[in-house]
């Protein structure tokens, strides 16, 4: 798969703030690196490029994980943030999700002593596995363990 983001995507009236690259750097692996903070606008760009990167993992690889990796900040506005964990729990019922999600917040990213909880309450509402790391390689290393259990 050839890198993806949500500049990709149009958008209406406001520029979406933030921005999500996504990458498959080992089979059935989604890796996104999120630069935040995130507004409504750049979930509505996530939600029309995130499923074509699913897609694509899914025809080849026939299941995922995620692993997203925060740059910055990972601080997402209330609306956006609410439109998240709802659009969680709805690729949950499509039966698109990843068997696990990771998410690094490296030790300088802005908010994440509030934000961690939140990003894992979404992932717990939605019946997803999920856990916090510090390095990237960690996380990619936890997630490679639900490929290949399933």
């Amino acid at each position: 798969m050839r890198e993806r983001s949500t500049d990709e995507a149009d958008y209406s009236k406001y520029r979406p703030h933030g921005r999500v690259k996504f990458s498959t750097p080992e089979k059935g692996i989604i890796l996104s690196r999120a630069l935040g903070p995130f507004n409504l606008e750049l979930l509505q760009s996530f939600k029309i490029v995130e499923p074509i990167v699913i897609n694509e993992v899914m025809a080849s690889d026939g299941k995922w994980c995620e692993v997203v990796v925060f740059e910055e900040s990972c601080n997402g506005f209330d609306k956006m943030f609410a439109g998240l964990c709802t659009y969680i729990k709805d690729v949950k019922e499509s039966g698109d999700a990843p068997l696990a999600a990771a998410y690094v917040f490296p030790e300088d990213i802005e908010c994440a002593e509030f934000m961690k909880e939140k990003y894992k309450k979404c992932y717990e509402e939605a019946g997803i596995p999920f856990s916090i790391f510090s390095d990237e390689k960690d996380a990619i290393h936890w997630v490679k363990t639900y490929l290949s259990i399933s």
